[in-house]
C-alpha cells in the first residue's frame, strides 16, 4: 500500500507545471465603448476585450489583456488551475502516506 502511494506521489510531482508562465485569476470578456464619438461602438457595436480578474487583499482587480497577449495569458491561467489541482492531489497523497506510516509504526 505504501509503495503504491509513493509511486502515486512521484507521478503527481511529474505533473507539476515546469513553466514560469503561471497566472492566478479568471478571464472575463467584456463588451465596452471606447468613447470616440465617430466609433462603431457608439452605434451599439461594442469592442470585445479580455480582462484578467484577480482578488487581491479582499478586492477584485481587473487587468486589461491586449489581443497579442491573450494566448499566453489563457495558457497561464490554465496552468495555474492545473497546478492547484495537482497540489491538492499531492497534499491528499502525502496525508495518506503520513497516516499509513503512523499506523504502521504502532
Amino acid at each position: 500500500m505504501l509503495k503504491k502511494l509513493i509511486l502515486r506521489r512521484q507521478g503527481l510531482v511529474k505533473r507539476l507545471p515546469r513553466s514560469e508562465n503561471i497566472v492566478k485569476g479568471s478571464l472575463v470578456r467584456l463588451n465596452i465603448s471606447c468613447g470616440k464619438s465617430n466609433c462603431r461602438c457608439q452605434r451599439g457595436e461594442k469592442h470585445e476585450c479580455l480582462y484578467l480578474s484577480q482578488s487581491r487583499g479582499g478586492k477584485t482587480k481587473m487587468t486589461y489583456i491586449p489581443k497579442r497577449h491573450e494566448p499566453a495569458i489563457l495558457e497561464g491561467v490554465r496552468r495555474h488551475r492545473d497546478l492547484l489541482k495537482v497540489v491538492e492531489e499531492l497534499s491528499e497523497c502525502n496525508l495518506r502516506i503520513l497516516k499509513w506510516r503512523k499506523g504502521a509504526g504502532k
